[in-house]
């Protein structure tokens, strides 16, 4: 049994797949250098303990997801500092770092929902929460792209769900990401979600919650259909 986060929810569409991915684990994750100096930079800024595996590892191995190139770690320390200066970090004194937040109901192969935030602020009613988001450009006209094919709508909207479930007073969120621009000078951007966005994702994520009832384990297991030439449809 495991729980559903916003990750393996893009990863449903294809059972077999997921099946192999996260029940068996014989695919392994994907990496990228992008990816490694995304989570490089998360690690100094909310994890110091994961920051410290980085920085202990040899230099780059293939098959060695913490490794960095000297290039990585030095613009990974340039673009923390940058963040740790900004107005925006200045206000997150008060906020939680990295916090799991979890919602414990079954509902097929799931025993439940995971989320991992990277900075939580409840005060009563209210909530806040801010992702941070690794980019080639944090300009407004290219980072909407970045939100639209990374699906960012989908995440907070799980985000959002689990807050809603773990703090139940809380009836209003805002939803932040603060933008780091990986080339050029580096230039970081903030933006707030809109709503509206976000309940259509939350719409649609708890429909996915309800068709996964109906799934077992061995609808995972089973092999996609082949499809060929021989398998076309007249029309």
């Amino acid at each position: 049994m495991l729980y559903l986060s916003y990750s393996k929810t893009k990863d449903l569409e294809n059972k077999n797949l997921f099946y192999k991915k996260h029940i068996l684990k014989e695919i392994p994750w994907k990496t990228s250098d992008a990816m490694l100096l995304g989570s490089w930079i998360d690690a100094l800024l909310t994890n110091p303990e994961e920051a410290e595996k980085y920085i202990k590892q040899k230099p780059k191995d293939k098959n060695n997801n913490y490794s960095l190139t000297v290039g990585m770690y030095d613009k990974g320390i340039i673009i923390a500092n940058k963040v740790i200066a900004s107005e925006y970090y200045k206000d997150l004194y008060k906020f939680e770092k990295q916090k799991t937040l979890i919602y414990e109901k079954q509902f097929g192969i799931f025993k439940g929902i995971k989320g991992i935030l990277d900075f939580l602020y409840v005060e009563g009613d209210t909530a806040t929460i801010i992702d941070l988001k690794t980019c080639a450009d944090s300009s407004p006209d290219k980072f909407k792209w970045n939100i639209l094919n990374f699906n960012y709508y989908l995440q907070m909207a799980i985000y959002g769900f689990l807050v809603k479930k773990n703090y139940p007073d809380v009836c209003s969120i805002k939803y932040r990401i603060l933008a780091c621009q990986t080339s050029g000078e580096c230039p970081l951007n903030a933006y707030e979600l809109d709503e509206d966005k976000i309940k259509a994702e939350l719409s649609y994520f708890l429909s996915v919650i309800e068709e996964q009832k109906k799934f077992t384990i061995d609808d995972f297991k089973k092999e996609p259909e082949k499809k060929g030439w021989d398998t076309a449809k007249t029309l």
